[in-house]
């Protein structure tokens, strides 16, 4: 695993193009935005998971989560870019009148779990997806810094302390990692249809 994380940091835009190959070829739409929104915030995947459309700001197009931070528990406020507001928009017919944002199948006032979510449903096993959602910070880091943001701006901007970026630095790393996340997903297309192409 080191070593493909390694190797991932040398070629970050890779794992973006892996983790949206898997977003195109899963059929499971719930499954889909999950990992989406993971790409896109950045929040992470066990927070996620417990998100409440009572967190969610479509008008100031912000989301609240909690964390755990060295065995204590952290409360962000995470700005959304409008493509990410709009997609939890499109999750609302989804999630049934749930209080969960990403429910339970069979009990939908109960939070999605997670191992039957990436196992059955994503069918997303592939270590190469498993190292992007687990990793996603250490790819933007790297992308953001060749494409010179300083480091300070882009540690908050990773860990979710957007309160302390400006409001217009902040705007600039959103729409910065929004056009890698873009690029990402055209070529995953691209290779998508290549592959068929050749089968």
């Amino acid at each position: 695993m080191t070593k493909l994380i390694d190797g991932y940091l040398k070629q970050p835009e890779k794992i973006l193009t892996d983790v949206y190959i898997a977003i195109h070829t899963c059929t499971d739409d719930t499954a889909k935005k999950f990992l989406e929104i993971r790409t896109n915030t950045m929040i992470p995947y066990v927070s996620i998971g417990t998100l409440k459309w009572s967190d969610w700001d479509m008008k100031a197009k912000t989301i609240k989560f909690t964390s755990v931070q060295n065995e204590a528990e952290k409360q962000s406020i995470v700005h959304l870019s409008n493509y990410t507001n709009k997609l939890l928009s499109e999750l609302m017919p989804i999630a049934r009148n749930s209080r969960y944002i990403f429910s339970d199948q069979l009990l939908p006032d109960k939070p999605i779990d997670l191992n039957e979510l990436f196992q059955k449903r994503i069918g997303a096993k592939e270590i190469e997806v498993w190292a992007g959602l687990l990793h996603i910070q250490d790819f933007a880091k790297k992308l953001l810094t060749k494409n010179g943001f300083n480091t300070p701006d882009i540690d908050d901007y990773i860990n979710h302390n957007h309160e302390l970026i400006s409001d217009s630095k902040r705007r600039e790393l959103i729409a910065r990692w929004g056009e890698f996340i873009e690029a990402a997903n055209e070529l995953a297309i691209i290779e998508i249809a290549n592959s068929r192409v050749a089968i």
